[in-house]
């Protein structure tokens, strides 16, 4: 598999760097906002430098970020996928949610297509 073509993951400011260390132990293409100087950012320009650098949005904010996917696709403004962790994975949960990552990258071997929004569960 081509380096291009595996998933790509940002982590917004709401989540644990540690995922992202632990991500990267295990082979995950992943980077967070505080590294690539989006926190204070909004959820919209957050999901933007995500599609700009060929990212899926990993948050919890499920309320904002569906309406704001749905608004790029009206406007036809791609994005590379939102990955929603929902609330029953704790954001000190970093180990649960790295699995989620996991399964997630394992199920989508070569990222996630265009405007799509996905949720995350315990494991799964």
């Amino acid at each position: 598999m081509s380096e291009e073509r595996r998933p790509r993951y940002l982590l917004d400011e709401n989540l644990s760097t540690a995922i992202v260390v632990a991500g990267r132990r295990r082979s995950l293409d992943i980077v967070s906002s505080h590294e690539v100087g989006l926190d204070g950012k909004t959820d919209e320009e957050q999901l933007c430098w995500a599609a700009a650098h060929g990212r899926a949005l990993v948050t919890r904010d499920r309320r904002d970020l569906s309406k704001i996917a749905a608004d790029l696709f009206a406007r036809g403004e791609p994005h590379h996928g939102v990955v929603l962790v929902p609330e029953s994975l704790p954001t000190e949960d970093v180990g649960g949610i790295l699995r989620a990552l996991q399964v997630h990258a394992s199920r989508r071997p070569t990222g996630m297509q265009p405007y799509t929004v996905e949720w995350r569960t315990r494991g799964a």
